[in-house]
């Protein structure tokens, strides 16, 4: 069986994986609750005269930090990966089959065993396939289509190291 794929990231797709990367984390979780905590503290003591407004500013600024300010920037990064990286903005061909993955690029192959991925996940628009902890193939699911079945299938008897293999 085989899967051939023919991938162009958006930065809808690059911004849905780096936001996917970075608040799926510990360090992301653990963020988003301090500028949660942050904005709640500063919504409690809006009021509260004895309160410093450079307390109330810094409260204010903290708790945007990770519900606003880094969406936003994470956004801009996509849109210039996306805009000005050769392997993201050129469309790449993905070829599943049961000796592996082979990723080409115009005349250039890379190929990848399926020993190499260490994780698998599914986002509402795209299939993440790790091949080390910060690099993983971003596979659009509009760009799947019908063959997303297949892509499970040969995904789910072929990789067998993986810590997750959640294909949905």
């Amino acid at each position: 069986m085989q899967v051939t794929i023919n991938a162009r990231l958006t930065t809808k797709e690059m911004f849905n994986f780096l936001m996917h990367h970075n608040y799926r984390s510990f360090g992301g979780v653990t963020g988003v609750l301090i500028s949660l905590g942050a904005i709640a503290l500063f919504l409690i003591n809006i009021t509260n005269e004895e309160m410093r407004i450079g307390y109330k500013v810094a409260l204010l600024v903290i708790g945007l930090v990770y519900t606003v300010i880094q969406p936003i920037m994470l956004y801009k990064k996509a849109a210039v990966q996306v805009k000005t990286s050769d392997s993201i903005n050129k469309p790449l061909t993905y070829t599943f089959d049961e000796d592996g993955i082979t990723i080409s690029l115009e005349d250039e192959k890379v190929s990848h065993k399926y020993e190499d991925v260490l994780m698998i996940k599914s986002t509402k628009v795209s299939v993440l396939v790790y091949v080390t902890r910060y690099r993983a193939f971003i596979l659009p699911k509009r760009d799947i289509g019908e063959q997303f079945e297949g892509l499970r299938t040969i995904l789910k008897n072929n990789v067998h190291n993986a810590r997750c293999v959640d294909v949905r």
